[in-house]
């Protein structure tokens, strides 16, 4: 009897030992393609560098695009701006004035040193000529400015910076001299802009201050409300008034047309009227390359 036990055992114990060389381990290693891929974080600052559609490397978008006024450059992106407008100051029978035309082109450079910085380099030129004296008057100037992104929530964004500014206007009567007047000055501004769907509320805010010239040109604020509406991905319009203390008040729209990612056309006109001169119409075209 005892002998029959030991031997039962026996062949249990051997027959455990040998399912358990075969029995599924407790843990097994999950296979090489099911483990979780690595994915870099994210950043939670939204705010990037920008093309002109609003569109960036990274896939995401930004508030502003490159026509909008409230648009900032990103860290190492350049931007060229190139205007030209044609001019037509009618003829006032009242004041005895003649009809005078011309026109002004302007290029300007911006650069953004952060994402939050940029510096801007414009030169200009500005050709008037009247109908019948044929009397002339040029302007050539330069203008250097830096522009700091102070404040960008979801909503709201608050912009500022300064521009310098140094022209020299020619004035030439026919069959008379040539008689050359310089100026200069600083204005200091403020941009005020909020994100409402597609449209953008904006105000802009300066203050003209001479810094030298060769007849009193007088310092002056500057206001400019407008909005900025986004129609659809490929079309915008920019509404504005100006209005500069003592010297003159501005009407202007734009529409500006999205050709690419980086290609920015606008067509735009305006209705300027001086405080002691007759008004001025413009009629121009704009392009702004962002890369």
């Amino acid at each position: 009897m005892r002998k029959t036990i030991l031997l039962a055992t026996a062949l249990c114990a051997v027959t455990t030992l040998a399912s358990a060389q075969y029995a599924e381990p407790v843990y097994a290693p999950r296979p090489m393609y099911a483990q979780p891929v690595y994915r870099q974080p994210v950043p939670q600052d939204t705010y990037r560098p920008v093309d002109a559609t609003g569109s960036t490397q990274y896939g995401s978008t930004s508030k502003y695009r490159a026509a909008n006024p409230m648009y900032q450059l990103g860290a190492g992106r350049f931007m060229s701006d190139t205007r030209a407008d044609y001019i037509v100051i009618p003829k006032d029978k009242d004041a005895g004035t003649e009809k005078v035309t011309g026109w002004d082109a302007a290029q300007r450079f911006s650069y953004g040193l952060t994402d939050r910085l940029s510096l801007s380099l414009q030169v200009d030129y500005l050709d008037l000529e009247g109908k019948d004296s044929k009397d002339r008057l040029k302007n050539y100037g330069v203008d250097l400015g830096v522009q700091y992104h102070l404040v960008r929530t979801d909503f709201f964004d608050m912009k500022m910076g300064i521009d310098g500014r140094i022209y020299k206007t020619e004035v030439k009567p026919k069959g008379m001299k040539k008689d050359d007047v310089r100026y200069s000055y600083v204005a200091p501004f403020v941009m005020l802009g909020a994100k409402v769907e597609n449209v953008t509320p904006y105000i802009r805010m300066s203050y003209v201050s001479s810094l030298w010239s060769e007849e009193d040109a007088g310092d002056y604020y500057v206001v400019r409300p407008g909005i900025y509406i986004d129609a659809n991905p490929y079309l915008g319009f920019d509404i504005h008034l100006e209005n500069a203390e003592n010297t003159h008040t501005a009407y202007a729209a734009s529409a500006d047309f999205y050709a690419s990612q980086n290609v920015v056309i606008s067509l735009q006109g305006s209705l300027v009227a001086p405080e002691d001169d007759a008004d001025e119409y413009t009629v121009g075209a704009n392009l702004k390359f962002v890369f």
